[in-house]
C-alpha cells in the first residue's frame, strides 16, 4: 500500500466515526449528554491526543537518529577512502592500478548509499571531488 491509500483509509475511518457519533447523539439518553459525561470524554480525548503526539515525536526522533547514523557512517567511510587514495598516491605511479581498483570499488557503493535527492547533484562530480587534490609530484589523473 502506498501513502495515498493509507491516508485515504484513515480519512474515511475518521469521517465515518464522526458521522456515526452524530447519528448516535440522537439515540443516546439525556443522562449521557450532561456536563460530567462530556467532561470525561474531553479528558479521554486529550489523553489520546497527547499519547499520539508523543508516539509521533518518538517516531520522528528515531527516524532522524537512524538517518544521522547512516550519514555519519557514509562520511567516515568516504574520508577513509580519500585518505587511502592520498597515501597510495604518495607511493608514486606504481600504485595506479590499486588506486583505480579502490575508486571502481567504492564509487558505485557510495552512489547506492546516497539519498535520491542528492544523486542528481553529486553523481557527475563524485569522482572528481573525492580525488581532485593529489599530493605534490603526482598528476592527479589516473
Amino acid at each position: 500500500m502506498n501513502s495515498t491509500t493509507i491516508g485515504s483509509i484513515v480519512f474515511v475511518c475518521g469521517f465515518g466515526g464522526a458521522l456515526l457519533g452524530a447519528a448516535l447523539r440522537n439515540v443516546l439518553p439525556n443522562h449521557h449528554l450532561v456536563g460530567d459525561s462530556k467532561e470525561a470524554v474531553k479528558v479521554g480525548m486529550g489523553l489520546v491526543a497527547t499519547m499520539a503526539a508523543l508516539v509521533l515525536g518518538l517516531l520522528v526522533a528515531s527516524a532522524k537518529s537512524s538517518y544521522d547514523a547512516q550519514s555519519n557512517e557514509l562520511t567516515e567511510m568516504s574520508a577513509k577512502v580519500v585518505v587511502l587514495d592520498r597515501i597510495l598516491a604518495h607511493y608514486g605511479p606504481e600504485t595506479k592500478k590499486t588506486r583505480d581498483l579502490v575508486r571502481s570499488a567504492t564509487i558505485p557503493k557510495t552512489v547506492v548509499a546516497l539519498p535520491n535527492w542528492m544523486l542528481g547533484r553529486l553523481v557527475p562530480t563524485l569522482s572528481t571531488i573525492a580525488f581532485r587534490n593529489s599530493p605534490p609530484g603526482t598528476t592527479g589523473k589516473t
